[in-house]
């Protein structure tokens, strides 16, 4: 009687035990269950960067770069008329990249090729950094300074500038990888050329350029447009010249794009290029040159 006495006070006591057990299972389960869901969620949101001090903000960055065949048409009219066909190998590549108060901005050029304007090529670099002020988490005025030089064109067209430093100020607005931003630009150009046809040659000189922009980045494609005004006083013939510029991509599939770009300028070449100089005293001769230089690309996006 003792030993079933005892062995009936062992069953009672172990029952609530294993009663208890599956809840903790489920309970662990369920844990699990959430810990991963968490795991997902952080991993599919937008990067975080933390400092020393573990505190992390968001970090926003649009990556824009196409590589592909690019056919190009370049018209100039003015003191000499031609028209010009080609096709290169071309490459551009813009950054915008925002980390707390870091603003940065770059874009990149390249292209080889000819055509009936002999050969024909592009090769430029522009990048300013700066600060964007955080109105809200996604936008503010930006302020930021730089570099930006280049040179493209053939034997019937060529366009050429360096201009150190580039300041430029705006507001922006950017969440992941769509990016919206516009604003105004100003920097000493310290050197530079505008040819047109193949005989007249404009040195721009040191002088002062200003204008404007706007960006808009996105899933499906790109928009970029600016105007700039070239104050070109120190050097024949002493007037300005300006530049509308324009470029757009629309990505058809996730690794395809296709991009329009045009650019227009107008300003005035000095005859005395071509003919002899003119005689002490005697004014200096000009004539009114418009050229447009534009293209089709179909290459890779990534």
């Amino acid at each position: 009687m003792l030993r079933f006495a005892c062995a009936t006070a062992i069953v009672f006591v172990s029952i609530p035990a294993l009663a208890e057990e599956p809840k903790h299972v489920t309970t662990t389960t369920t844990t699990t269950q959430t810990t991963t869901q968490t795991t997902a969620e952080t991993t599919d949101a937008t990067p975080l960067e933390c400092d020393d001090k573990d505190v992390c903000k968001e970090s926003n960055a649009d990556y824009d770069t196409v590589a592909g065949v690019r056919g190009s048409v370049a018209h100039v009219s003015g003191p000499q008329d031609a028209t010009t066909v080609g096709a290169t190998f071309s490459l551009s590549s813009e950054i915008y990249k925002t980390s707390g108060l870091l603003s940065a901005r770059s874009s990149a050029i390249a292209g080889l090729g000819g055509g009936t304007g002999g050969v024909e090529g592009a090769l430029g670099f522009g990048g300013t950094i700066g600060i964007r002020a955080p109105v809200t988490e996604n936008q503010g005025p930006i302020a930021r300074v730089g570099l930006s030089m280049e040179l493209l064109g053939n034997q019937q067209f060529y366009f050429s500038h360096i201009d150190l430093p580039l300041g430029e100020i705006g507001y922006q607005i950017s969440k992941g990888d769509t990016v919206l931003e516009i604003g105004a630009r100003g920097a000493p150009l310290l050197n530079g050329r505008y040819d047109t046809g193949d005989t007249f040659r404009r040195e721009l000189g040191t002088s002062f350029e200003w204008g404007g922009y706007l960006g808009a980045h996105g899933t499906l494609g790109r928009l970029d447009v600016s105007f700039t005004r070239i104050e070109d006083r120190s050097s024949p013939p002493d007037t300005p010249v300006s530049l509308l510029r324009g470029s757009a991509c629309a990505y058809v599939t996730k690794l395809v794009a296709i991009c329009a770009d045009g650019m227009y300028i107008y300003g005035d070449e000095d005859l005395a290029t071509s003919l002899p100089p003119p005689a002490a005293g005697a004014p200096v001769v000009s004539a009114a040159a418009k050229s447009f230089y534009g293209g089709l690309t179909l290459g890779f996006h990534w």
